[in-house]
């Protein structure tokens, strides 16, 4: 015991005599093994972020690009431009057993994108539905294309983030038919515009004269008649109340759903007015079949034409200004799920 002491107090004795060299040396050790996990962790950080990176791309995932090649074999004076084909992507796909999933892609960026208001400049890609199973492409709102979509030769698209920016800036999804059409894209059935009828009728009689009020409510309520007898399931009717339209068509319309063992599920959407002037008059809006200008919308307004009727019962209150078209759509959907 008293030898173990001895040589500890030796051991400091010397350490303090040789201060600057006991702590140079005690340092240059410290800074070696920091040195080292830092590197280390830096090492495993930046395998991580490249993993993570890649997996954005897709998982196993080989892509073929077209190149240049010699045009004369063994030449390399002259080179070709070869680009793949469809015919190729047939025969990759044919001839590839192990591969599970084969997309081709074509992609251009020299189109420009026009929306209500504003244009850009962004890569446009043409992929088929597959394409989803190949790379990982999260979606924020609404559903991937179809082969549905493709057969039936469909208007539809998958925005990106800053195309969706830079297209629509700070644009709310106000609009009924919006929200009518993630519905049925969420629960199916038929969308039924109100401004199809609307703009029939006005080729005959003027907005708000007996004949077209009577008019109107003949086609609405034939259509409500027709779809049940048809079994359609789901009839997706958007209109905004006015004073055009009835108490006693909204009884009337209730009662006729009702006798055919049917069921009318309000949904009332609400939004500013700054947020409902926005997109009047659009062009997306008058494609739509919608001709209500600005004006002409504040005049009914300041008159209280939206002041009534008043839909009895609206089981769900939706501020769209507050959620996306599909947020709104879940909402209303969530009533036609069935129950365990």
């Amino acid at each position: 015991m008293r030898m173990l002491l001895d040589t500890f107090a030796q051991t400091l004795r010397t350490l303090w005599a040789h201060k600057l060299r006991s702590f140079l040396t005690m340092f240059g050790i410290a800074w070696g093994v920091g040195s080292l996990l830092l590197l280390a962790g830096v090492g495993e950080g930046f395998r991580n972020g490249n993993r993570k990176q890649l997996e954005t791309f897709g998982k196993n995932i080989i892509f073929f690009f077209g190149g240049r090649a010699p045009a004369v074999e063994g030449s390399f004076n002259s080179m070709k431009w070869f680009n793949l084909t469809y015919d190729d992507y047939l025969a990759i796909k044919n001839e590839s057993k192990l591969a599970i999933n084969i997309s081709p892609l074509i992609a251009r960026d020299d189109i420009r994108a026009v929306s209500d208001y504003t244009s850009t400049n962004g890569q446009v890609s043409g992929v088929p539905p597959i394409y989803s199973q190949v790379r990982t492409i999260p979606l924020a709102v609404g559903r991937w294309i179809n082969d549905d979509d493709n057969d039936q030769r469909r208007r539809v698209c998958i925005l990106g983030r800053e195309m969706t920016r830079n297209m629509f800036p700070g644009r709310p999804a106000v609009g009924k038919l919006t929200v009518a059409r993630a519905l049925v894209d969420a629960a199916g059935g038929r969308p039924f515009h109100n401004h199809l009828t609307v703009n029939l009728v006005l080729s005959v009689y003027d907005f708000g004269t007996p004949g077209f009020i009577r008019l109107r409510e003949a086609i609405w309520m034939a259509v409500f008649r027709r779809a049940p007898a048809d079994r359609v399931p789901l009839l997706v009717f958007t209109f905004n109340p006015e004073a055009t339209l009835t108490p006693r068509f909204i009884d009337e319309l209730f009662a006729e759903v009702a006798a055919t063992r049917g069921e009318v599920i309000p949904a009332e959407l609400v939004a500013s007015e700054s947020a409902i002037e926005a997109p009047i008059g659009s062009k997306s809006r008058r494609k739509e079949g919608t001709t209500l200008g600005v004006e002409a919308y504040r005049e009914l307004r300041a008159r209280g034409a939206f002041e009534s009727p008043v839909i009895p019962s609206p089981r769900l209150r939706l501020d769209t200004e507050k959620m996306k078209p599909a947020e709104a759509a879940a909402w209303i959907a969530s009533p036609l799920r069935p129950t365990a």
